[in-house]
C-alpha cells in the first residue's frame, strides 16, 4: 500500500489524537489564561521618577518604549499583585525590544520568587529546578512552574536596572466558576448588589417583582474586572425584587447567580446634615458627617459608580458625629461614595457624593497634635504660650509647641509616636528642636527618629540585640551637657544587624570622623534649630539600607551601609519616635525642658518636608 503523506498528513495527525485520547482517558484539556494583565504593580525604583512599572502587564509586547525600569541598584526587583491567591502554571518573561540590543543585556542572572502573603517569598518551581536564570534573557522564555500564589517577583540577583516588556503569568482557566454573593444593600428606589467572580468578567442583572424579571441594568463593556457592584435603578420603595446575575469571562464561560430583596420604606425625618472629605494620603481619606440624631453608619465608595470598598459598620447608636476612613484610592481617581445611617428604630437614610482623590500624597504634611500616640507619659504638652511674651516662636505668629519635661529624679520624659502607612520604606521628617535653658543632662539619652514596629512582643526590647529576624529602632541621641561650651552634641542611636555589640550604636553627627565633639553636631541652650532626617530600609539580606540628618540645611550624618532587618515581616518604617528620655539608671538633678515645633514628613524617594527656624 502506497501512502501520500503530503496530502495525508491531516488524516495520520487526526489518528495519532483518537490513539492519544484512546489510552489517556482522564486527559482535559485545558485552556491557559493570563492573570497578571491589568494588574497592581510595584518595582523596588523609578527610571526618571517614571512609574514604567504597570507597562510590563498591559499586553504591549511589541512597542520599543514600552517597558518597565528601574534605576541602577543592588537587586532591583518587579513585583505583580494577581489580587487573589491563584494557581500558576506558567510564567513567561519577554526583554525589552528597544535599541540599541546591549540594552537588553541587563536582563540577566534573574530570579523568580512567588508569594501568597508578600511577608514569605518562595521561590517558584521551572520542573522540579529553582527559578533562577542563569545570563542574559535575550528574547523571551516560559517557565514551568506548579505553585500558588497572589504576588510574583522578577529580581536580579546583583547590580543592574531591571527592565521588561511583559510578564504574563498563566493559570489553567476552568470552563467552571461560581459567583460569590458579598452583599445587598437596598434603599428606598434603588439597590446596590456586590459579587465576585473567581476570574475577570462581565456581567450584568436581570430583575424585577416577578422571576420573569423584566428589567436589565447596563451591561459592563469589558472583561477586566472579577470584583463587580452593579446598581439596579428605578425601584419602588418597601417592595419585595428578583435578581438574577448574569457573568460570562472572556473565553465565554457563563455563570448565574439568583437572589431577591426588599427595598427600604425610608421615614422622612432622619437627615444627614452635613459632610465633608479630609485627605490624608493619595490613598486615604476620612468622611466626616453628621446626622439629626443618634444613628449607625457606613460608606460604600468605588470608582466609576462601582463601590468595590465599604468601611465597617458603627458598633452602637451612640452618636450623631461620625468620621469613616476611606481606604485604598488611587491617586488622581474620581470616587463615588454612598453614606448610609439608620437610627434605632430601623430607619434608614442614603446620601450619594462623589470626590477626586489628590494628584500625589500630600507629603510635607504638617503632624497635628491629635496624630501623636502618648503611649506611656503624660509628660508631654502641646503647649500654647501664645501670652507668654519671653518665649521666643519657631516662626512669626506661630502659637503652640510640643514641651517635652525629664522632672526633677525622673529619668522618663515621653515615648509619644506617629505611625506611617503600612510597608513604608523610605521617609523624610523635619522639624524645629529646642532645649531650654534648664537642659543640661548629666548623661546620655534618647531623641527623635525612626523605628520599626519595635515591641517586646516582636521579640525585640531596648536592651535585646538586634538578630536580622526581629525588630529594628534608629533613634536619636544626645550627649552630656558640655558646661564650659554650653551645648548639648545630638547623634544616632541605632539597632541593627552588624551593631558592635548588645546594645545599639552610637554614632554621633558630625564632619569627617566619628566625633563627639563636633561644632557641627552641637545644640546651644535656648535656640532654635532646624534638623531634617532620613531613612530608606535595607532590601533583603543587603547592607544598603540609610540614615541622613541635617541641621540648619547642613548634612551632618550620613550611614548607606545599614542592615536593619532580614525579616519581610518587619522591613517597614513603622513610626517616628518623639523618645526623649535619660540613660537607664540616670536621673535629672532638676526639671528638663526641650521644645519641638513644625514637625512635618514625607514618604517617598522625594523630600517635600520644609521647615524654617527662626531665633
Amino acid at each position: 500500500m502506497k501512502i501520500d503523506l503530503y496530502r495525508n498528513t491531516h488524516v495520520i495527525s487526526y489518528f495519532f489524537v483518537f490513539l492519544f485520547f484512546l489510552f489517556n482517558p482522564s486527559f482535559t484539556l485545558a485552556s491557559l489564561k493570563n492573570v497578571s494583565l491589568e494588574k497592581a504593580t510595584y518595582q523596588s525604583s523609578y527610571f526618571d521618577n517614571i512609574d514604567s512599572s504597570w507597562e510590563a502587564v498591559d499586553g504591549d509586547k511589541t512597542s520599543g518604549d514600552n517597558h518597565s525600569h528601574t534605576n541602577k541598584e543592588a537587586s532591583p526587583w518587579w513585583e505583580v499583585d494577581l489580587w487573589s491567591v491563584q494557581k500558576i502554571s506558567k510564567i513567561k518573561i519577554y526583554n525589552r525590544n528597544s535599541k540599541p540590543q546591549s540594552y537588553a543585556s541587563a536582563l540577566k542572572d534573574f530570579y523568580i520568587f512567588a508569594s501568597k502573603e508578600r511577608l514569605e517569598w518562595d521561590i517558584a518551581k521551572d520542573g522540579k529546578t529553582l527559578v533562577f536564570h542563569p545570563g542574559t534573557l535575550w528574547d523571551s522564555k516560559e517557565f514551568s512552574v506548579d505553585t500558588e500564589a497572589r504576588y510574583v517577583r522578577v529580581q536580579l540577583s546583583g547590580e543592574g536596572y531591571l527592565h521588561m516588556s511583559e510578564v504574563e503569568i498563566y493559570t489553567e482557566n476552568d470552563e467552571s466558576y461560581a459567583i460569590t454573593l458579598e452583599w445587598v444593600s437596598p434603599s428606598e428606589n434603588s439597590a446596590i448588589v456586590q459579587f465576585r467572580t473567581p476570574q475577570n468578567t462581565q456581567a450584568y442583572i436581570e430583575y424585577g417583582e416577578t422571576e420573569s424579571y423584566g428589567s436589565t441594568n447596563t451591561k459592563e463593556n469589558s472583561f477586566r474586572f472579577s470584583s463587580h457592584s452593579q446598581t439596579l435603578s428605578n425601584l419602588d420603595s418597601g417592595k419585595k425584587y428578583f435578581y438574577r446575575i448574569n457573568t460570562k469571562d472572556i473565553d465565554g464561560n457563563a455563570a448565574i447567580k439568583k437572589g431577591d430583596f426588599t427595598t427600604l420604606w425610608i421615614q422622612d425625618d432622619l437627615q444627614i446634615l452635613s459632610h465633608r472629605v479630609e485627605f490624608t494620603w493619595s490613598n486615604q481619606a476620612n468622611v466626616v458627617f453628621k446626622t439629626n440624631e443618634k444613628t449607625q453608619a457606613s460608606i460604600a465608595y468605588g470608582q466609576d459608580k462601582k463601590y468595590d470598598f465599604h468601611t465597617v459598620l458603627e458598633a452602637s447608636f451612640r452618636f450623631d458625629a461620625h468620621s469613616q476612613p476611606l481606604k485604598w484610592l488611587e491617586a488622581w481617581k474620581s470616587y463615588q461614595y454612598l453614606i448610609m445611617v439608620q437610627n434605632q428604630d430601623g430607619n434608614k437614610k442614603f446620601a450619594k457624593w462623589t470626590f477626586t482623590s489628590p494628584k500625589t500624597s500630600p507629603w510635607g504634611t504638617t503632624i497635628k497634635n491629635t496624630d501623636w500616640d502618648i503611649r506611656q507619659s503624660n509628660n508631654v504638652k502641646f503647649w500654647n504660650h501664645s501670652g507668654d511674651t519671653s518665649f521666643r516662636p519657631s516662626k512669626p505668629g506661630d502659637t503652640d509647641a510640643i514641651r517635652v519635661t525629664v522632672e526633677k529624679w525622673e529619668h522618663y520624659g515621653t515615648g509619644t509616636d506617629f505611625k506611617f502607612p503600612k510597608w513604608t520604606q523610605e521617609a523624610w521628617v523635619s522639624y524645629c528642636i529646642r532645649p531650654w535653658y534648664n537642659w543640661k543632662p548629666i548623661s546620655w539619652g534618647k531623641l527623635p527618629w525612626f523605628a520599626g514596629n519595635s515591641t517586646p512582643s516582636n521579640g525585640w526590647q531596648g536592651w535585646a540585640s538586634s538578630t536580622g529576624n526581629n525588630a529594628w529602632s534608629a533613634r536619636g541621641l544626645y550627649g552630656i551637657y558640655n558646661s564650659s561650651k554650653k551645648w548639648v552634641a545630638v547623634g544616632s542611636y541605632i539597632y541593627h544587624t552588624n551593631q558592635k555589640g548588645k546594645y545599639g550604636d552610637a554614632d554621633w553627627w558630625g564632619p569627617g570622623s566619628n566625633t563627639l565633639f563636633s561644632q557641627a553636631n552641637m545644640l546651644e541652650l535656648n535656640k532654635w534649630y532646624a534638623v531634617k532626617q532620613h531613612i530608606k530600609i535595607n532590601s533583603l539580606w543587603k547592607r544598603d539600607g540609610l540614615l541622613e540628618a541635617w541641621i540648619d540645611g547642613e548634612k551632618v550624618y550620613s550611614n548607606s551601609t545599614l542592615n536593619f532587618t532580614n525579616n519581610n515581616s518587619f522591613r517597614e518604617i513603622y513610626r517616628f519616635w518623639l523618645d526623649v528620655y535619660f540613660w537607664w539608671g540616670k536621673t535629672a538633678l532638676s526639671d528638663h525642658y526641650v521644645y519641638f515645633d513644625q514637625v512635618n514628613y514625607s514618604l517617598g524617594p522625594n523630600d517635600k518636608t520644609s521647615v524654617e527656624c527662626i531665633n
